[in-house]
């Protein structure tokens, strides 16, 4: 069995973070009053100087606040959702992923047509608690109601992994290649492609993918550091426990405090005796 696969954290999650900025669903151009000021309110973070850490924390309060204003608003509980999802990723707060899932039921209460990208976050909420039929019970509600959107397949096919439903990770798998090298579906793609022997391609996809997320300013710190594990964890699957290393302390670099790197390094210690 194989081992278990992170949550891929922010290219598809219910808000895009822009320089880690909030950028809304094209709905945003019907918020109401309290919606709108939050959003003028947490893209004008960055530009004051904030770190990434620091403005989740902010646009997590303006957000609050204007839930406070209307306490049924499905894009304010959407975002608070997205928002507390990536702090949970970025500091490894439990309590975030609980909160993250309320947020997320509640938006999803208030209004599912239109809200796909809540589901996103329920499903990627559902993953990480290791939740995986929950999880795949969302995915194949986005897919059924989204054929056509291709990281949704690649989310319901990383699900059909994580259960040993074969069949179901393979048909989504193949429906994705054209799209492989999207930030969302490269690294479930190159892990479908490891589990099955095809060891080289998964790597250069990979790798390929870790280099354009690097190489983006609309790519959040902790997303870049992220796709470092996944390099480190692959390589360390293939027996390169110094290219493993070398992959951990490039994420590292980029997020000293990450949690799942600092896990990482202490598993490749540990298998190294040291």
């Amino acid at each position: 069995m194989h081992r278990r696969m992170n949550v891929f954290a922010g290219a598809v999650a219910a808000v895009v973070l822009i320089g880690g900025g909030i950028v809304a669903p094209t709905f945003i151009r019907r918020a109401r009053a309290p919606e709108a000021a939050a959003l003028a309110s947490v893209n004008g973070t960055r530009a004051n100087g904030f770190s990434e850490l620091a403005e989740r924390d902010v646009q997590i309060r303006v957000w609050r606040q204007a839930l406070a204003a209307d306490s049924t608003s499905a894009l304010a509980l959407g975002q608070l959702a997205a928002l507390h999802l990536q702090r949970a990723r970025e500091g490894g707060s439990w309590d975030d992923y609980l909160q993250a899932e309320g947020y997320a039921r509640r938006s999803l209460t208030s209004r599912l047509q239109r809200n796909e990208r809540t589901l996103v976050t329920l499903s990627s909420v559902l993953l990480a608690q290791h939740r995986f039929p929950e999880a795949r019970d969302v995915a194949t509600q986005l897919v059924d109601r989204e054929p056509d959107i291709p990281q949704y397949r690649a989310l319901l096919g990383e699900v059909a992994m994580e259960l040993g439903d074969y069949t179901t990770a393979g048909r989504m798998m193949d429906s994705v290649w054209k799209e492989r090298t999207h930030l969302s579906v490269a690294p479930r793609l190159a892990r479908w492609l490891e589990l099955n022997n095809h060891g080289r391609e998964a790597r250069q996809l990979l790798m390929a993918a870790r280099d354009d997320a690097l190489s983006r300013r609309d790519v959040a710190l902790e997303t870049k550091a992220w796709f470092e594990m996944r390099v480190g964890d692959q390589e360390l699957r293939a027996g390169r426990p110094r290219a493993a290393e070398t992959a951990y302390r490039a994420g590292l670099a980029i997020a000293p405090d990450d949690p799942r790197l600092l896990a990482a390094m202490a598993r490749l210690a540990n298998g190294q005796r040291d």
